[in-house]
């Protein structure tokens, strides 16, 4: 599992070689999120209730990273290259990101 910090999110945004995955509910989802992301719970990935790109780099992110790390070692389990953004949105809110 990779791990990227804050400030490098914006090399990955419109990057199609990449899916980001947004792990917080869907009401923060709809307050703001990183453009591009798709969000998905938890517990839709220990269900496997989802289809991502096996051939893309997943970035997840959550709050704070915690459930990204969870999110990712499953995902790493089930045959993806994962990446988890250090911090969460909790990092993310001082960082200009791209819209």
């Amino acid at each position: 599992m990779e791990h990227i910090s804050a400030i490098d999110i914006n090399e990955y945004i419109y990057n199609k070689n990449v899916v980001i995955v947004d792990l917080r509910s869907r009401e923060k989802y709809s307050i703001y999120h990183i453009p591009g992301a798709i969000n998905m719970s938890i517990k839709d990935i220990e269900m496997g209730y989802y289809y991502l790109d096996k051939n893309k780099k997943v970035i997840t992110y959550c709050d704070r990273g915690g459930q990204g790390v969870i999110a990712c070692k499953i995902l790493e389990e089930r045959g993806y290259y994962v990446a988890n953004i250090v911090g969460g949105m909790n990092a993310l809110k001082d960082i200009d990101i791209k819209s």
